[in-house]
C-alpha cells in the first residue's frame, strides 16, 4: 500500500507497516485547490479565509502541506 505520510502516524503502532522515503526524483506533485460555489454561505466563505490565513497555512505546513503560493 502507498499512502500519504501524513497517515504514517496513524500506521506507527502497527509491526504490518513499514514507513520509508521515497526518493526524490520519484515523488510525485501532487496540488490541491480549492473553490467554493458562487452565492455559498458565510461558513463557507470563513473557512476559505481561514484555510488562507496566516494561521490557516501554519497548520496545514505542520500537517506537511506546502503553504499557497
Amino acid at each position: 500500500m502507498m499512502s500519504y505520510s501524513s497517515n504514517a502516524r496513524l500506521l506507527a503502532g502497527d509491526p504490518a507497516f513499514s514507513v520509508i522515503d521515497i526518493p526524490d526524483e520519484f515523488q510525485p506533485l501532487i496540488e490541491y485547490g480549492m473553490a467554493i460555489r458562487k452565492g455559498a454561505d458565510d461558513e463557507t466563505r470563513s473557512l476559505r479565509d481561514f484555510l488562507l490565513s496566516e494561521t490557516g497555512q501554519e497548520i496545514l505546513n505542520k500537517s506537511g502541506f506546502s503553504p499557497v503560493g
